[in-house]
Parts: C-alpha cells; sequence; structure tokens
C-alpha cells in the first residue's frame, strides 16, 4: 500500500477541529504531517454532511461549520462522488464485515484505490476487509513519520 495517497474517515478531521476531543492532538498532528509531507488525502463526498452533523452536535454556530467546511473544501482534500461502484463495494463490505454504512462506505475507498484508512473509529478497525490497512492517526506517524 501506499502513502502518498491516503484516505482519511470523517473521525480524524472531526477530532483535529473539535479542541476537546481526547484524540485531538493527534489527528491535528497527522493533518500537519499530511499537508507537510504533500499527501493527497482522498475522502468521499459523504464527508462533508457527516462532518458538518458532527460539528453540530458540539453545538458549532451553522455559519462556522459552514466556513470550515469551505476551508476542508478549499484545502488539498480530494473529495470523491460516491458512484454506484463504490456503493455497490461498500455494500458488500457491509454484508460480510457486519460494518455500519457510512463507516462502509470509507473503506471501500480504500480498497477500490487500494489505499490506507486513518481512522479512530475502533469498530470500523477491527471489521475491517483483510485487504483493508486501517490505521489510527498515531500508528500512522509511527509508521510514516516518526518525527512528526
Amino acid at each position: 500500500m501506499r502513502h502518498d495517497r491516503i484516505a482519511i474517515d470523517t473521525s480524524v478531521i472531526a477530532a483535529a477541529t473539535l479542541h476537546h476531543e481526547p484524540n485531538h492532538q493527534a489527528a491535528r498532528t497527522l493533518i500537519r504531517a499530511l499537508e507537510t509531507q504533500g499527501v493527497e488525502v482522498i475522502v468521499p463526498t459523504l464527508l462533508i454532511p457527516e462532518v458538518m452533523s458532527a460539528l453540530q452536535r458540539k453545538r458549532y454556530p451553522p455559519a462556522r461549520i459552514r466556513e470550515l467546511v469551505l476551508a476542508y473544501r478549499a484545502s488539498r482534500l480530494v473529495l470523491v462522488p460516491v458512484d454506484l461502484l463504490l456503493a455497490d463495494e461498500a455494500g458488500e463490505i457491509a454484508v460480510l464485515q457486519g460494518v455500519k454504512g457510512a463507516d462502509s462506505i470509507f473503506l471501500a475507498l480504500a480498497r477500490v484505490l487500494a489505499v490506507p484508512l486513518i481512522s479512530l473509529d475502533r469498530e470500523q478497525r477491527e471489521r475491517a476487509p483483510a485487504d483493508v490497512e486501517v490505521f489510527t492517526p498515531e500508528e500512522a506517524l509511527a509508521k510514516w513519520w516518526p518525527s512528526e
């Protein structure tokens, strides 16, 4: 698997944004390392409503949520539409691995593009198909950017 292209789950983006999240520092450090190293960060378009929902649940004002999402969209994130191919792959992962629907989309994206997935979601990591590498931000930093 390559590490010049990486898929990232909503859990990491949310933790990097929300200062009081337990994994904030590791997620933030990972995001900075990805930017510094010029790593292509690939996410499904599903990330947009998921991040907006996560921020809303933390009582962020709607205007601030929209501002943050615009900043993400203007960043180096590569947004991949959830087309029928990706949806079918996600459905198979959901059925065979017992993974929640949204989690299966991120796993399918990583599988189809043959890239690792970075996630803070324990269930998503534990139930990932054998051919999809899934790491926490700490694991990714230790593996690829130990000096960060």
